[in-house]
Order: structure tokens, then sequence, then C-alpha cells
């Protein structure tokens, strides 16, 4: 059986093994690849500091894009300068990429999620 991660064969044996034993997806343990480590034997999840320093910036960055994103928003709508329709256009557009933008930083955080919810079981 593949697993389609790639780490050394120890790892990728006690992947398979916990994957079936505890019933967790194999997406979840190819997400969290990065805090994977066998140590005396059996798979741990190490999650370090800056790691998790790593993962509030991303929610706080990702808030702070998205709130900078409702702001420049609310330019068109209020429309106090006299802005033609081609520059609400843009506005307009550049937030939408504001809002997906912050959605893609917010995502990096799902190999933490992944992390976290491995530990648990383990």
């Amino acid at each position: 059986m593949t697993s389609g991660i790639s780490v050394d064969k120890s790892i990728r044996r006690s992947i398979l093994f916990v994957s079936k034993d505890k019933n967790i997806p194999l997406s979840d343990f190819k997400k969290a690849q990065k805090f994977l480590r066998i140590i005396d034997g059996h798979l741990n999840v190490i999650i370090n500091k800056v790691d998790v320093v790593e993962k509030y910036f991303n929610i706080f960055y990702s808030t702070t894009v998205f709130l900078a994103g409702l702001y420049f928003l609310i330019i068109p709508i209020v429309d106090i300068g006299g802005l033609s329709d081609v520059q609400k256009l843009e506005i307009f557009a550049f937030c939408v990429f504001m809002f997906i933008f912050s959605l893609y930083i917010i995502s990096r955080n799902q190999i933490f999620k992944s992390a976290e919810k491995i530990k648990r079981i383990l």
C-alpha cells in the first residue's frame, strides 16, 4: 500500500500502522509530515515554539488583511471624492484579491490542525 508521503521508511510504516489502527486519514499525515518524528520507536508529533508563533502570526496577518479589505470596500460605497466607475471597479477587485489572500494565509494553518488532531489521538 502506498501512502503518498515522502518520509523515511520507518516513519512511513508507523504512519500506515497508526492510520489503520486509529482510523486517521492519510491526508492528515501528509499535511502534518513536517511535525512527525520517531522517538523511542513510536510515532510522535513535535510542534516547536517557532511553529506555534507561525500559527498565531498567520491568524493575525489574515485578520489584518481581511479587515483592510473591508476598509477599502467602504471607499467606493461612501464615494466622497467622486470616483469614476473604473476606479470603483479597481478598488472592488483589490478588495476581492485581499479577501482571497486572507483565506490563503489562514489555510496555511491546516497543517497545524492536522498535527494537533494526530497528537491528540496518539
